[in-house]
């Protein structure tokens, strides 16, 4: 058992690998009408998928203990580089507001003790992710509620005249 978990990262990034690549070659991502994925766009996202997967396994097999401090970083210049810093930063502060909601809704429903708890939980904990995912949660769901109704357009009547 011990030697399947010493290569479970590896079997994880493998798999990961395949999933992408298969969907890269028989999907028909690259045929869509209108194309959605220009050349220069579609190149950044293979420099991104290599770069990542080398340096990914680079780190899964110097430091394994620090694989997942290297690959947030790795995939933040990563995409500092691609893309630029504003796209970055957007998805930044949607997650610290999503963390910042999820972190009210947690002290709404669990009062002064969540208050108490929340200064001795590190911040690599599951709890972070539960707190982002429910401020999303909130977050969407007061979009869908307040969005405007999507009205179908009135298909105009056959005119043979014209």
């Amino acid at each position: 058992m011990l030697k399947i978990s010493a290569f479970r990262p590896w079997i994880v990034l493998a798999f990961a690998l395949g999933v992408t690549l298969h969907g890269l070659i028989f999907a028909p991502l690259w045929n869509q009408h209108p194309p959605l994925w220009e050349t220069r766009v579609a190149l950044r996202f293979i420099y991104f998928l290599v770069a990542c997967a080398l340096l990914g396994g680079l780190s899964l097999w110097l430091a394994p203990r620090y694989t997942r401090a290297h690959l947030v970083a790795l995939t933040l210049l990563a995409a500092f580089i691609l893309v630029g810093p504003a796209p970055v930063a957007a998805v930044a502060f949607l997650l610290a507001g999503c963390a910042a909601l999820g972190d009210l809704v947690a002290a709404l429903l669990f009062g002064p003790a969540w208050r108490r708890e929340r200064s001795t939980l590190p911040l690599d904990s599951g709890f972070l992710a539960i707190l982002i995912l429910t401020g999303l949660a909130v977050n969407v769901t007061l979009v869908a509620l307040t969005a405007p109704p999507c009205r179908p357009r009135r298909r105009k009547a056959f005119d043979p005249g014209v």
